[in-house]
């Protein structure tokens, strides 16, 4: 079981019985790649670049997945079970300054941030696939410290797994059950959903279309500009590129060309899959897009144990779908983020929580 998926069912069993309790009561070369459509298929990276990462500061939040920069801070969101779930780290001080957002069930309040981001007017936004909740808050700063105001939440329809959210009140999201498109445009105010891009092709012989669709799954990334999606798929070693304003896609394949075996397993909620180890490779839940290029955090571990949900690889591509290059990071990394004024890279360790940075 990856080791994701085995947080999000530990904080299920510790959150029942509160959830239960408040229901009564009331997140190579270039020239070797092929291209057919908008399907592109690659062998290699034509560039290989490694990347010495240097410790700034340990931290006590070694759980995360979602990690940005913003006026020489970072903010993340913790797994840890802590009273807070966004965090700001000070990168002149080296220290942590300060915490938002609550964790809990209450108003304004979430339990797990498996997707996080930061609109361009300062507003840091959590969504929680357990509670099927976008919470977002309002944040100024002054010469010391983070002051933190106006917070608001959404509900939308269950099922949904990864989000972004384009402003305050439109997001893209991707379910594991329920989807009649690869990704759908939520109007956060009303709840309309409305699906886009079709449903994935090439389906292998004995899943059901349900079933494939939960095989492509996967953590949702928006551009700057948020007319360009790309999903990261968590299973396969491919990932999509979505122009949402032509409403077009790219798939892009490789490098390792793998044909993971899947079993499908059918329950009352729907068809999912059971991934075998072998063959196994994954982007993980941490990736950037910036103005020029897609970043993206990659796995080749087959178990948990192994550390499936780390990784010190980094693909780089083109918004074209083009491979520009492969990072090898010196150490494993839960999420990163690229400053592209400084050209550098920041990373928070999965063992420790340090808090470190590279040169790229």
């Amino acid at each position: 079981m990856r080791r994701s998926h085995f947080i999000l069912k530990l904080l299920q069993m510790k959150y029942i019985a509160i959830l239960l309790f408040i229901t009564s009561a009331a997140c190579g070369q270039a020239s070797t790649n092929k291209s057919k459509g908008s399907h592109r298929v690659f062998h290699r990276f034509p560039l290989e670049q490694r990347v010495a990462l240097q410790k700034l500061s340990s931290t006590p939040h070694a759980l995360t997945f979602n990690l940005f920069e913003h006026n020489n801070r970072l903010y993340f969101s913790s797994l840890e079970m802590g009273q807070r779930l966004v965090y700001v780290y000070d990168l002149q001080q080296r220290i942590l300054v300060d915490s938002i957002l609550a964790r809990g069930t209450n108003e304004c309040e979430t339990l797990l941030p498996y997707s996080a981001g930061m609109l361009p007017d300062r507003k840091i936004w959590l969504f929680d696939p357990m509670l099927a909740r976008v919470t977002w808050q309002q944040v100024t700063e002054d010469n010391n410290h983070q002051q933190s105001t106006l917070c608001k939440q959404h509900e939308i329809a269950q099922g949904y797994k990864y989000l972004q959210l384009a402003d305050t009140s439109t997001a893209y999201g991707i379910r594991d059950i329920g989807m009649k498109g690869k990704i759908s445009k939520i109007d956060l105010k009303t709840g309309v959903e409305i699906p886009l891009f079709g449903t994935f092709q090439n389906k292998p012989a004995g899943l059901s279309e349900a079933a494939w669709h939960n095989a492509n799954m996967g953590a949702l990334h928006f551009s700057p500009s948020k007319q360009t999606a790309v999903l990261a798929k968590t299973s396969l070693d491919e990932i999509e590129i979505f122009d949402l304003r032509n409403k077009t896609s790219i798939t892009v394949k490789g490098p390792e060309q793998l044909k993971p075996s899947f079993k499908q397993i059918s329950t009352p909620d729907g068809d999912f899959v059971d991934l075998t180890k072998e063959n196994r490779r994954s982007y993980l839940l941490s990736g950037q897009l910036t103005d020029k290029y897609i970043y993206l955090l990659y796995s080749t571990a087959f178990e948990m144990n192994d550390g499936v949900d780390y990784g010190n690889i980094i693909h780089v591509f083109d918004y074209n779908g083009s491979p520009i290059k492969k990072i090898n990071l010196s150490g494993k990394i839960a999420a990163f983020c690229i400053s592209e004024a400084t050209n550098t890279i920041y990373t928070i360790s999965p063992v420790d929580g340090a808090i470190s940075k590279g040169a790229l």
